[in-house]
């Protein structure tokens, strides 16, 4: 399967950007995944939300094919437990779809980005900053796969 993050932001230097790193190395076990780091644009919160929404088109346009499924991140979304999402990530990977999973930044989703999106998925109702959204996200990818391939991760 081929799984694609587009983060608008990129993590600082730290103990965030480590963890994220690691796991991402982790999910190549997995699967093709790269990530894509997109520039934070200044302004209003809207303004930047234009403006990140176009740049994320940009990429979405030059990643998607007829199998390609976008998931937007967005606090509105569904809520899935940790089987759900791994059983969403396994049908995928069944059916040979390629994965694009979009993080904002800080402003959030363009309303542009959500009506795109196959899917809206949550996770979950507290607002997190965003080196910790995305290193939640990237945790429950390995998580998921972990599930798929039987791997003792997550009864650990």
């Amino acid at each position: 399967m081929k799984l694609t993050i587009i983060a608008v932001g990129k993590p600082k230097p730290g103990p965030y950007r480590e963890l994220i790193r690691s796991y991402e190395e982790r999910l190549a076990r997995f699967c093709q995944f790269s990530a894509i780091e997109l520039k934070e644009a200044s302004g209003s919160l809207e303004e930047a939300r234009k403006r990140e929404a176009e740049a994320i088109h940009g990429r979405i346009e030059r990643l998607k094919n007829r199998s390609c499924v976008v998931i937007a991140l967005d606090g509105n979304g569904e809520q899935l437990t940790t089987e759900e999402f791994a059983e969403l990530m396994n049908d995928l990977s069944a059916q040979g779809r390629e994965c694009v999973i979009v993080l904002g930044s800080h402003a959030g989703l363009d309303e542009s980005i959500r009506a795109i999106a196959d899917r809206s998925i949550s996770l979950g109702k507290l607002t997190l900053p965003h080196q910790l959204a995305r290193l939640v996200l990237t945790e429950q990818l390995y998580r998921a796969f972990s599930i798929i391939a039987g791997h003792p991760y997550h009864r650990a």
